[in-house]
């Protein structure tokens, strides 16, 4: 979800960019189901404000919280949704915490879909390998 939240935010540039500053101060979240959440940062520590270049390459995620509370959480939805993820997603606050299942291929399309400057390029998988004399060697399931 970090990746959508970023590219969600880098996408509008009169209000962020790789300087822009984001706070990345404890948070609670109350979830759905009335629960506080105060998720902390990977190291325990608190890194207060930061430009979010920095919390992008330290996937800081007290800032990455912050900035997905400040864009639209559907707009990052919709940015996975354009990277070649299918699913239905719902825009829970533990989205924020990356709190989605996704299938390693999906993963594997969104990095894809990154990397190739943006543009959905569906991937391909191998799903047999056969022998010379055209007998099957294994079989994968990828989907």
């Amino acid at each position: 979800m970090k990746p959508a939240i970023y590219i969600t935010a880098l996408s509008t540039p009169e209000k962020y960019n790789l300087l822009s500053r984001i706070r990345g101060n404890p948070i609670s979240i109350e979830e759905e189901d009335g629960l506080q959440r105060q998720p902390e940062n990977y190291d325990c520590k608190v890194h207060g404000e930061v430009p979010l270049l920095e919390a992008l390459k330290n996937s800081y995620n007290l800032a990455t919280i912050q900035l997905g509370l400040n864009i639209d959480l559907q707009g990052a939805i919709s940015t996975l949704q354009r990277s070649g993820i299918e699913q239905e997603i719902h825009a829970f606050p533990s989205l924020l915490l990356s709190a989605i299942e996704l299938m390693s291929f999906d993963v594997a399309q969104m990095c894809q879909s990154i990397a190739n400057g943006g543009f959905l390029v569906s991937l391909n998988s191998v799903i047999e390998v056969l022998y010379s004399n055209g007998n099957l060697y294994s079989t994968m399931v990828w989907r």
